[in-house]
């Protein structure tokens, strides 16, 4: 059964299983009305472009986000009402506010939204966050909050370093102590390639792709001509990545979450 390999739909105009969107994106209604039969499930991310260099989201972002996971909520019963609907609880990533500060206040959004979830569409999914460079602190994070973090049924796993490597081994390290499925923000296809090497994670549900798939197409097919190209060239980089996603292995009981 296959991992989730998730992707925006204005990186991939053609059909894809797996979709994430933000307050910010503006292709989600194009694209379900085009590609929605295709759509299994749909993840609307928090956006934490919105937060700028600030460490704080803006006024007005909680009211704008629940809007927007409305808005995605009912274009999916008008056109993929076989699809689910996961939505990430808004976090502070620690390349946007200091540590231990970020994670505080990622912690305090996880609290918010157990309160609200019961009123808001679909599944929420609440983040572990740490400190930049130290893929440890993901961990102290998360075994620190366990309590909270158990009250979700997924959870999401930030990324703290650039380095393909350190990437990997803080899914791989986060996989042993994990008690609930996670989703991994951006994963290069590197890390990708090592967790495929090493056969872990066991729990890691599914990811979402970044532009280093595409530019390494890019790079070795040339530059596309046509629309029809570039739609190719995306679409087989998601191809890729789903690959690597389904070689690794999962966690027995797992399998339930992989459909």
């Amino acid at each position: 059964m296959a991992r989730r390999l998730y992707t925006s739909p204005g990186n991939i105009p053609a059909p894809w299983p797996y979709i994430v969107t933000t307050p910010l994106d503006g292709h989600l209604k194009w694209y379900l009305e085009r590609y929605g039969h295709a759509v299994r499930a749909l993840l609307y991310d928090s956006g934490v472009s919105l937060l700028g260099g600030a460490p704080a989201y803006p006024p007005g972002y909680l009211r704008r986000y629940i809007e927007g996971l409305g808005r995605a909520a009912r274009l999916l019963e008008r056109h993929a009402p076989q699809a689910e609907l996961y939505y990430v609880v808004p976090d502070v990533p620690g390349d946007r506010a200091p540590y231990p500060l970020n994670v505080a206040r990622t912690l305090e959004y996880a609290r918010l939204f157990l309160r609200l979830r019961g009123r808001l569409p679909g599944t929420p999914i609440a983040v572990v966050q740490g400190a930049r460079g130290d893929p440890g602190s993901l961990l102290r994070a998360y075994i620190g909050h366990r309590d909270l973090y158990d009250e979700y049924d997924v959870i999401a796993l930030g990324r703290v370093d650039r380095r393909p490597r350190l990437i990997a081994r803080a899914v791989a390290m986060f996989d042993q102590v994990a008690a609930r499925p996670f989703h991994a923000f951006g994963l290069p296809r590197r890390s990708l390639r090592y967790l495929a090497e090493w056969g872990l994670p066991r729990c890691m549900l599914s990811s979402a792709d970044t532009p280093a798939y595409v530019f390494d197409l890019l790079y070795r097919n040339g530059a596309p001509k046509t629309r029809e190209a570039m739609a190719w060239i995306l679409l087989e980089a998601a191809r890729r990545a789903q690959e690597l996603l389904d070689s690794i292995p999962c966690r027995p009981g797992m399998t339930r979450w992989l459909h």
